[in-house]
């Protein structure tokens, strides 16, 4: 997984590559209009990029009306206090400037994920997001520093988790590969460029692939692409250092 934050200011903008890799979805394929340079310092999801794409998206996609819903969620996350309805109010944004109101409404919940493996896990109907992402028990989690935990990091731990939301409820019926894993396909990976392009970089993006290399089997990415542990970690993996202090 990987993290974002509310009213973050874009990179210089960047012009956007249009070779892509193959792409499997309608949302992707609307990236494809991106032909201009976005506007330094703008604001991530109030480019004109962002307002071709959605514009297209909404002639082909009506956003729901599900407002209501997380509203009535919110007023049942108060449980889990403050974080729990910052969650949904995350999940509403981050809904509207990556996904154009796209996504279904689903549950956020807090607990501990499997084993305490994970950050977040979902399913079909339910996102869950572990205690320690606001109130770790101890000064090193997950072999991170305390500190770097908060509004910043959960934002994009829940961004990282509706990608895959987006993947469960919209991915194609590609054949898959022996080797393809929930991060490791090309369905994720266009992900990735898409929501990177929005956040102001040019990212490259295609699934690993086992390789031999002096007689073993290793995973194997071309030179300037994201590799497949930075692709598990997005969009942690691409910000900068100190950005979630």
């Amino acid at each position: 997984m990987c993290p974002n934050a509310i009213g973050i200011v874009l990179m210089d903008a960047m012009q956007v590559n249009k070779t892509r890799p193959a792409i499997f979805n309608f949302f992707v394929e609307n990236c494809n209009m991106i032909e201009e340079k976005k506007n330094n310092s703008a604001v991530i999801g109030v480019t004109s990029t962002t307002t071709t794409i959605k514009t297209k998206m909404e002639e082909d996609l009506k956003p729901r009306e599900d407002i209501e819903i997380i509203e009535q969620y919110k007023e049942d996350a108060v449980i889990y206090g403050y974080k729990g309805v910052f969650a949904y109010d995350a999940w509403l944004e981050i809904n509207e400037l990556y996904f154009f109101n796209s996504l279904k409404p689903i549950q956020i919940i807090w607990g501990i994920t499997n084993y305490s493996r994970s950050l977040g896990n979902i399913n079909d109907n339910r996102m869950m997001l572990h205690n320690s992402l606001f109130h770790p028990v101890s000064n090193v989690v997950w072999g991170t520093d305390k500190e770097v935990f908060g509004k910043k990091y959960t934002y994009d731990v829940i961004l990282h988790e509706m990608i895959h939301q987006h993947d469960h409820q919209f991915q194609p019926q590609y054949k898959k590969k022996p080797f393809y894993t929930s991060h490791n396909n090309p369905f994720w990976c266009s992900e990735v460029i898409r929501i990177g392009e929005l956040l102001g970089y040019e990212l490259q993006a295609v699934p690993a692939k086992l390789k031999r290399i002096n007689g073993k089997g290793q995973s194997y990415t071309p030179d300037g692409h994201l590799t497949r542990k930075q692709l598990a970690s997005f969009p942690d993996c691409i910000r900068p250092n100190g950005y979630y202090l």
